[in-house]
């Protein structure tokens, strides 16, 4: 579809909001990521719709609306944008995950950027000082076609996009809310003269709530983001800075927490539990059935009997290694390393319930697993994510454990999970994310 038309009516919108889900997921799925994304913009897969920028037509952007988008009702309006690397489109993908979850409008401006040696078309980091009012071309367009709450904006950039956003957001604060920046800071300290119109942001920058995540172990920026979130609050932003240990520059565990923050700037805070148990750390792991990853991904075929019997809490794990999680399998060290295997995984970890909690209904949380899961409380499953569940490679994996499961004192906790074309793991979870809990 084209927008040179500014006419086009509400209705059209209407119509396209109600039959397609725009920037469809199966142009983020595992594994061939790379040829579906050349068929999202090639026009290829079936629901996916491009618009483009009337002032500058090889711009596009792609937009998720709700499928049962409603013109009487309001919506939050989330803008992404990605950066230059492959991880980037991947954390694209997970916020779209979350947008479908909680049922806003996710806009993702994409430009022409194109990597050296890329030979297929990807999803493109948009170079937002070629055309800096392109983008709020695009806003506008967004804006005046559908229902936004207060047309305020909910921001998020990551890596080179949390440089764009902060330039788009100090051209627009007035209609900005809320600011979420990733893998994100100047070597230096950030100079205000950065902006366009610094007056301007300090008079608004007190009404926006700004999430500033980084990883200490980035490579790209050796510092610890201090000096970037002191001179944001100098200019008047309500800044909250996470820094996780551990984390390198692509790593994307901030979603939660970041929307956590948002829901309690709004005056929505989500309800903590009131027992937690840190799931982080060692567990103890043993490859079931190894599958050689020849550059073919494999169907899961469900787990195996050994693969059910390791589960059970009195099954004797003591000669299986310890491998710290969250983390990728490639990264644990033995026979574990690089991407040689595929195949069948089991991981335990013991968790200890107060006596207080005994028979008490808990929730696990597992953040990101790759690629699926079959997880166990005390031997007996608690859920699974298979390639049948819409969006499965970007879910979060949270469970209900019911409560005649769970005993006083020690308790074991499983996850069998396949990884269909090499790599696996509990692989992504933010701090304090990764747990079992009771309400």
């Amino acid at each position: 579809m084209n927008t040179t038309n500014p006419s086009a009516d509400l209705t059209t919108f209407t119509k396209l909001a109600a039959t397609v889900l725009i920037f469809i997921l199966m142009g983020c799925t595992h594994p061939n990521q790379r040829d579906l994304y050349s068929k999202v913009w090639s026009g290829r897969v079936d629901g996916a719709i491009e618009f483009h920028v009337a002032t500058r037509p090889e711009a596009r952007y792609l937009l998720l609306v709700p499928p049962d988008y409603a013109p009487t009702k309001k919506y939050e309006l989330w803008i992404t944008l990605h950066g230059i690397a492959g991880a980037s489109e991947d954390a694209l993908c997970e916020w779209y995950w979350y947008a479908k979850q909680r049922q806003v409008i996710l806009l993702a401006p994409q430009g022409v950027h194109q990597i050296r040696n890329r030979k297929t078309p990807h999803l493109a980091y948009w170079e937002y000082d070629k055309d800096p009012q392109a983008i709020v071309q695009v806003i506008d367009e967004v804006c005046e076609n559908y229902h936004v709450e207060g047309n305020k904006l909910v921001v998020f950039g990551t890596s080179a996009g949390a440089e764009l956003a902060m330039s788009l957001v100090s051209r627009i604060p007035e209609r900005t809310a809320f600011l979420g920046l990733y893998g994100y800071g100047w070597s230096k300290e950030l100079s205000v003269a950065t902006f366009t119109d610094i007056d301007n942001l300090r008079r608004h920058a007190p009404n926006i709530a700004l999430f500033l995540g980084r990883g200490l172990n980035d490579e790209k920026f050796k510092n610890d983001g201090t000096a970037t979130a002191d001179a944001l609050r100098s200019i008047g932003f309500r800044v909250k800075a996470v820094a996780w240990p551990g984390l390198e520059h692509d790593d994307r565990d901030f979603r939660d927490e970041t929307l956590r923050y948002w829901d309690a700037v709004r005056g929505h805070p989500q309800k903590e539990p009131s027992w937690t148990f840190d799931l982080a750390g060692k567990w103890r792991a043993k490859f079931v059935d190894k599958i050689k990853a020849d550059g073919v991904c494999h169907d899961d075929p469900g787990p195996s009997a050994e693969a059910r019997s390791a589960t059970l809490p009195k099954f004797d794990d003591k000669t299986w290694q310890e491998v710290p999680v969250p983390m990728w399998r490639t990264k644990w060290v033995g026979d574990w390393s690089g991407d040689r295997w595929s195949g069948d995984t089991v991981m335990r970890k013991d968790v200890s319930v107060p006596n207080r909690l005994g028979g008490r209904d808990l929730i696990v949380n597992l953040g990101l697993v790759e690629s699926l899961d079959y997880t166990y409380f005390n031997g007996v499953e608690v859920g699974r994510t298979t390639t049948d569940d819409p969006y499965w490679l970007w879910k979060p994996r949270t469970y209900a454990i019911p409560g005649k499961l769970v005993r006083p004192g020690r308790n074991v906790l499983s996850v069998r999970f396949f990884d269909r074309c090499g790599g696996g793991g509990i692989t992504h979870a933010g701090p304090g994310e990764l747990r079992v809990s009771a309400q």
